[in-house]
């Protein structure tokens, strides 16, 4: 199923603001089991780096304190043990990077060609899913094993699992503008789940399996907008005039993290999502 139009509003809900320094941020997931959020932000040098928020205490801190590299898109495995993420390695060399959590470990993971981008692991944190020259690859990151998955024609990019490992759910501009979509984890069956004249992307899955929340222009701004995994009820979450980006569920699929652009400033907010 498919949806093109707006059914119905959210209620009402304030957003909460985390940062207040203003800086350019990406990226940001809930890690620690909902307790603090992990997020790309600008820095002097190098000019990406991860950062650590505290919830409770609001305090941040660098995620990799001695890294001299860029470093975003970090994705976490449900299970809170694996940690994968992306650094800046050379000139046009974007080097996707696994880490064991317990045991503080970090491997390169070697990919079909020198640059990949917006990798995501997937639950278990058995496999990868990333973008190679705008196709869509997963990988088993114990065996190294490729597969192309989700070829066509246009970009395809922004590839997110489903909290059951079953599906992927991805951006396309296969029918001339981007769109979401869902894929099995094989590439076997496709469906189409938004259909918009403006640019769908970046969209983070429930992880109770229910909703989908991602970023769109199809009312002529960035803002976040819901839809159920089926394609139905697409709602509007986000309301102003600049630009609401990156959304990124809770562990409880209550909350919503994304980064907000007010007054020019780039900020993490937080709205509670309501049935």
């Amino acid at each position: 199923m498919t949806s093109s139009a707006i059914a119905v509003e959210p209620p009402p809900t304030d957003a909460r603001q985390l940062t207040k320094d203003g800086l350019l941020k990406r990226d940001p997931i809930y890690i620690e089991s909902g307790r603090a959020i992990l997020y790309a932000v600008r820095a002097p040098s190098p000019r990406l780096v991860l950062m650590r928020l505290d919830l409770q205490t609001g305090e941040t801190s660098r995620y990799h304190k001695q890294s001299n590299l860029v470093e975003f898109r970090p994705t976490l495995s449900a299970n809170g043990l694996s940690l994968a993420f992306q650094r800046m390695t050379g000139n046009d060399v974007c080097s996707l990077y696994l880490a064991d959590l317990a045991s503080g470990d970090e491997r390169a993971i070697s990919t079909g060609k020198k640059t990949s981008y917006n990798a995501a692991l997937s639950p278990d944190g058995s496999e990868l899913v990333y973008n190679l020259s705008g196709q869509l690859y997963r990988q088993n990151v114990s065996s190294g094993k490729e597969l192309k998955l989700a070829h066509s024609s246009g970009r395809n990019d922004w590839p997110v699992w489903s909290p059951d490992n079953k599906q992927i759910v991805f951006a396309s501009s296969r029918n001339g503008d981007f769109d979401l979509f869902v894929t099995s984890r094989e590439g076997e069956t496709i469906r189409q789940l938004t259909k918009s004249r403006g640019l769908d992307m970046r969209p983070a899955w429930s992880p109770d399996g229910e909703q989908i929340c991602f970023t769109s222009n199809r009312d002529q701004n960035y803002e976040l907008y819901l839809v159920r995994a089926d394609g139905s009820n697409v709602r509007r979450l986000t309301r102003h005039d600049e630009r609401d980006d990156f959304p990124s569920w809770s562990p409880d699929s209550k909350r919503i993290v994304y980064v907000s652009e007010r007054g020019g400033r780039h900020d993490l907010f937080e709205r509670t999502i309501r049935d």
